[in-house]
C-alpha cells in the first residue's frame, strides 16, 4: 500500500536504510538530504505543492544546479546528496 504521506515514505525510506545496515550517520544524512530537497520544492513550487511522489527527474537537475550554483557547496558535499537522491528516487541513477 502507497504511503499516504510525505512523512509515511520518509519513515519507509528510514526503516529500509536502518534495514541496509547503514551507519546511523548516513541514515540521519539521507533524511536530512530529502528534507533539504523538500523545503527547496516548496521554495520553488509552494508549500506542500509538490509530493516527492511527484518529483521528477527536471525537479532533480535543478535541485542539483541549485546547490552547486546558488548554494555553492563543495563537490563532496553535492556527491553525498545526489546519492542520498538515488537512493530514494533509484530511477534517476540512470
Amino acid at each position: 500500500m502507497p504511503p499516504d504521506s510525505d512523512r509515511e515514505l520518509l519513515e519507509q525510506f528510514r526503516t529500509a536504510l536502518v534495514q541496509q545496515d547503514l551507519a546511523p550517520a548516513t541514515v540521519r544524512a539521507y533524511l536530512h538530504d530529502l528534507k533539504i530537497l523538500q523545503d527547496w520544492l516548496d521554495w520553488i513550487h509552494g508549500p506542500g505543492a509538490v509530493r516527492l511522489t511527484e518529483v521528477r527527474t527536471i525537479d532533480l537537475i535543478a535541485f542539483r544546479k541549485h546547490l552547486i550554483q546558488d548554494k555553492g557547496q563543495q563537490p563532496t558535499t553535492v556527491n553525498r546528496r545526489v546519492q542520498a537522491l538515488r537512493t530514494f528516487f533509484p530511477s534517476a541513477s540512470s
